[in-house]
């Protein structure tokens, strides 16, 4: 995880991207956000040798390759694993039986989209803080 690295963005919800990339923005200040619209073009743009990304926030459903099959390709490629970039999910159905195939997948988080501009503000401020102050093994 590289703290000054991009915060990557995987919805396909134009609407949430526009909301969630204008919320990072005020809370970050200058960190650039990448946004993709479906897995494919993340997991591309992701295995790019020097993309060291801060964060990464997916939805769960999406067209073709979805978050949890997104999730899997990153975990399973050692590259991409050894960036120990945290994978969290941003999802409007967080209900137990999802919560669960996302933490079998060793997410760092899923959480439900807040239904107001203020409650996802907080939201996203709490998961930015904490990460700005979380260890990982390549960024003591």
């Amino acid at each position: 995880m590289d703290k000054t690295g991009p915060i990557v963005i995987i919805d396909d919800d134009p609407d949430d991207q526009e909301i969630m990339k204008e919320l990072l923005e005020e809370l970050t200040g200058r960190q650039e956000i990448v946004i993709f619209d479906n897995s494919d073009a993340a997991l591309k743009f992701l295995r790019r040798s020097e993309v060291k990304p801060f964060l990464i926030l997916s939805d769960i459903k999406m067209p073709t390759s979805g978050g949890f099959e997104l999730r899997k390709e990153v975990f399973d490629d050692t590259d991409l694993r050894e960036k120990c970039v945290p994978y969290i999910f941003l999802t409007t159905g967080a209900v137990p039986e999802v919560i669960r195939e996302a933490y079998g997948l060793s997410v760092q988080g899923i959480f439900q989209k807040a239904n107001s501009i203020g409650e996802w503000k907080n939201q996203l401020k709490k998961i930015v803080d904490y990460w700005l102050e979380a260890k990982s093994p390549n960024r003591y």
